[in-house]
């Protein structure tokens, strides 16, 4: 009974074997080639950058070189000698690879110690490759110190990390550190035809820029991900689409994301959730559809300041820079929402209903600009039309003063309180919880939810009097991020007014003279 072959992953099976093969990395590349050639390679090197960049292969190709007994041109290995094929084969002794995620401690640092004054069995170094190094204990960094500074010549140390800010100071400074950068769509999207190919695997070109994009810089991601949709059209030698890719990565379909924009754009919030919906029927992730809206949004932005941008004709492209960033800023908030909110689902819903409601209000300097001109004389025309209108204004003007445009939240509570309206009057000084102030727009939230109806009331008196339609937005907030009602600012500012009192010098040698005694500031009734 034979035993079956053992299948290897995408990313083990195209791993670069050369620093030739290396992808996206050309710097990397570049620094150790010249290092090798004028044998100035640093003693220890620590790799970092996202992951699936390639660290832990360009750590494995260094290693392999430096142990070569024969290199090409002293920069690659030639994977003929005896020391390479080890290497290959798993076999290498002088070539030492450890996980830090799984030996974090002081005992495995130990036995890389005792072990670093052994010269090489047949290779021309002894190299050390530790992966994760970010994972080592404080101790172990600390028992790592006197070796990593002079180590003996044989010896070379490697190591790779995702999350250098967690390395200590002492053992950056003793290393040479270098950078592997995210790789470009373009890169990604090119390596991934050439698996294709070699695969035999047929596709559509825009299918594999979904499968790059998606991968965001990572070409281990991007293997995986192509892996995934190979074996799902492997069976039945299907073409690799871009709605085939869109529904494994659960995407909302170009043409239905492109639909909810129009929804949006259009206010009609209905149909945006009726899309929506039919969305999650086919399991796109609530994340991915905030995301492409994101995009959306970010498409049209680059389109509207005159910026190139690649990506397809948004619906949101005749939107105002101002407009734009309004639907960015609700999106953005949202996503969050989605992401640590029980129930994503409704969440991605509310999110699409707050931006239909928003999606057609002007810029808010237009706003002003018409409320400006509204109550403003005529400036232009002549003759017996515009004297008989100015005159008009002026009768109008004396039976009722005209209406100054609210700028700040004080103005809006003067003209309040000038409508006779007390209980609108408490509502703003001590429940409404101001975030953001604009004519118009308010962005608030309250103090204790059940007074919602007074807002409704408010925007109907202001509706009435004013003839403006104000929009008050409820944030989500807590106690700790939420600003200070009116009422609460008041209250602070005595505080410290009557803490400074008791601090004052006069008080405190009181105090110090009349041991025991105890002061008590209190607000005169003038």
């Amino acid at each position: 009974m034979s035993l079956p072959s053992t299948y290897k992953v995408f990313a083990r099976t195209y791993r670069p074997q050369a620093f030739s093969d290396v992808i996206g990395q050309e710097v990397a590349v570049k620094i150790f080639q010249n290092a090798l050639q004028n044998n100035t390679l640093s003693h220890a090197i620590i790799l970092t950058g996202i992951r699936g960049v390639g660290k832990t292969t360009s750590a494995r190709l260094l290693a392999k070189t430096l142990c070569c007994l024969s290199p090409k041109a002293l920069i690659d290995p030639c994977n003929e000698c005896v020391s390479c094929k080890a290497f290959n084969e798993g076999k290498h002794t002088d070539v030492i690879e450890m996980d830090a995620a799984s030996h974090t401690g002081v005992d495995d640092i130990r036995d890389i110690i005792e072990g670093v004054s052994y010269a090489p069995a047949f290779g021309r170094y002894r190299v050390y490759i530790v992966d994760e190094i970010h994972m080592l204990s404080k101790n172990a960094f600390n028992a790592f110190l006197k070796t990593l500074e002079e180590p003996p010549a044989h010896a070379k140390f490697i190591f790779a990390t995702t999350e250098i800010e967690k390395v200590p100071e002492t053992i950056l400074s003793r290393c040479l550190q270098i950078q592997l950068k995210p790789m470009s769509s373009e890169a990604v999207q090119a390596h991934l035809q050439l698996v294709c190919n070699k695969e035999k695997l047929e596709f559509e070109t825009d299918s594999l820029s979904l499968v790059a994009a998606a991968a965001q810089g990572s070409m281990r991601d991007a293997l995986s991900i192509l892996e995934k949709v190979a074996s799902y059209v492997r069976l039945n030698k299907e073409v690799i689409t871009s709605s085939l890719v869109e529904r494994i990565l659960g995407r909302p379909p170009q043409e239905e994301l492109l639909s909810m924009c129009e929804a949006i754009k259009l206010g009609e919030t209905p149909k945006a959730i009726e899309i929506v919906r039919g969305c999650f029927q086919h399991n796109v992730d609530p994340k991915n559809i905030a995301k492409g809206l994101l995009t959306t949004i970010h498409a049209a932005l680059c389109r509207r300041i005159g910026v190139s941008d690649n990506s397809p004709v948004s619906p949101f492209q005749d939107l105002d820079v101002p407009q734009l960033n309004r639907l960015w800023s609700i999106v953005s908030k949202s996503l969050q929402e989605i992401v640590t909110n029980p129930l994503p689902e409704a969440a991605c819903e509310i999110m699409l209903i707050r931006l239909c409601h928003v999606s057609d209000l002007p810029p808010l300097k237009k706003i002003v600009e018409d409320i400006e001109k509204v109550q403003s004389f005529p400036s232009e025309g002549g003759g017996e039309s515009t004297i008989q209108a100015q005159q008009s204004r002026v009768a109008s003007d004396e039976s009722e003063p005209a209406a100054s445009v609210i700028r700040t939240f004080d103005q809006l509570l003067e003209w309040v309180e000038t409508q006779k309206e007390p209980h609108l009057s408490f509502f703003l000084k001590r429940d409404l919880r101001v975030h953001t102030f604009f004519p118009g727009r308010i962005e608030c939230s309250l103090k204790d939810s059940s007074q919602q109806s007074l807002i409704k009331e408010l925007k109907q008196l202001l509706r009435e009097k004013r003839q403006e339609n104000w929009v008050f937005e409820l944030v989500q907030s807590t106690i700790v991020t939420s600003p200070l009602t009116m009422h609460e600012q008041l209250q602070a500012r005595e505080s410290e007014e009557k803490q400074a009192i008791i601090q004052s010098d006069l008080v405190q040698s009181a105090l110090t003279t009349f041991k025991g005694s105890t002061v008590t500031v209190e607000k005169a009734n003038v």
